[in-house]
């Protein structure tokens, strides 16, 4: 069950704290933001995560990873903080740049694509309920939409270069 679980990690995490083994407390921090995220539990998920990006910015570039930028888009997303999202959703991609692997891209494709399609979304809905500001959500549905399209067709190719290696990749 989930809270026996986040309370077993929790355990592990102090262990590992008292090792002074930052690394696997880090690794349990993301595990609890994983499971807060499934629960949706987004505060807990959005202060694991929090403590994941500072953690990973410590680490030497070639070591980072874009998924805790695109887990707190993701948390923000559904917490309605758009801008917020975005702004997790653009540092991933600047890391994934700084990478410059298929692992890390393909990431950020495929949570871009889903991203961008439910904020298009969102904006729809807010297009058919808001007269007054309806061309303005309409533009933005539009043009991310079309970047969620973009997105995907990047998962598409990585995917096809990677083959079987994309669901073996770790970042």
């Amino acid at each position: 069950d989930y809270d026996e679980a986040v309370k077993m990690i929790g355990e592990s995490k102090a262990i590992y704290e008292a090792l002074k083994d930052a690394e696997s407390a880090t690794k349990c921090d993301n595990q609890i933001g994983s499971l807060a995220i499934n629960k949706g539990n987004f505060e807990v998920a959005l202060n694991s995560f929090l403590k994941v990006v500072s953690a990973n910015e410590k680490r030497p570039e070639a070591e980072q990873s874009v998924e805790p930028y695109l887990n707190l888009g993701w948390i923000y997303f559904n917490l309605n903080h758009l801008a917020k999202c975005q702004a997790y959703l653009q540092e991933a991609v600047k890391l994934a740049e700084k990478l410059d692997n298929d692992a890390s891209w393909m990431l950020v494709s495929e949570k871009q694509a889903t991203l961008f399609m439910y904020i298009g979304e969102r904006y729809l809905k807010q297009a058919q309920t808001d007269s007054m500001q309806r061309k303005q959500f309409q533009d933005s549905s539009a043009i991310f939409i079309n970047q969620s399209f973009e997105a995907y067709g990047r998962s598409l190719k990585l995917s096809k270069k990677l083959g079987d290696k994309a669901n073996e990749v770790s970042v």
